[in-house]
């Protein structure tokens, strides 16, 4: 069944890179219920503590889009990258400069190399 409008359109290099137009609720919704929350910061401290009491180690990765693609802030108090690093100690944090937010469409040889490196635990 083809969609009319289309939902998913071509974008980018070639090779498959996509866009899909989501249903505007779902856009509302996720960006009420999802985006606005600072459950992942609380989370980060979490993690730090439970490493402070020496009861795990984790390895905690994040992944950063380069400058025109990224949503990521190096600098935001709280929850910038840098900030992030200060929270967990540790904190891996790999950059992907020519890479735009879908870093995993985008710089997909990269993406795909290191989350094989992380399965391995090589990372």
């Amino acid at each position: 069944l083809k969609e009319k409008p289309p939902r998913v359109f071509p974008q980018g290099l070639e090779g498959g890179a996509v866009w899909s137009a989501i249903n505007p609720y779902a856009q509302w919704l996720a960006r009420r219920t999802v985006l606005s929350q600072d459950d992942a910061y609380r989370s980060l401290h979490r993690i730090a503590a439970i490493r402070a009491s020496g009861r795990g180690n984790l390895g905690v990765h994040v992944l950063v889009a380069g400058e025109e693609g990224t949503v990521c802030s190096w600098d935001e108090l709280p929850g910038g990258i840098r900030d992030m690093e200060v929270v967990l100690p540790g904190l891996v944090v790999t950059t992907f400069p020519t890479a735009s937010h879908s870093i995993h469409n985008t710089a997909r040889v990269g993406f795909v190399d290191l989350i094989t490196e992380i399965a391995r635990g090589i990372a």
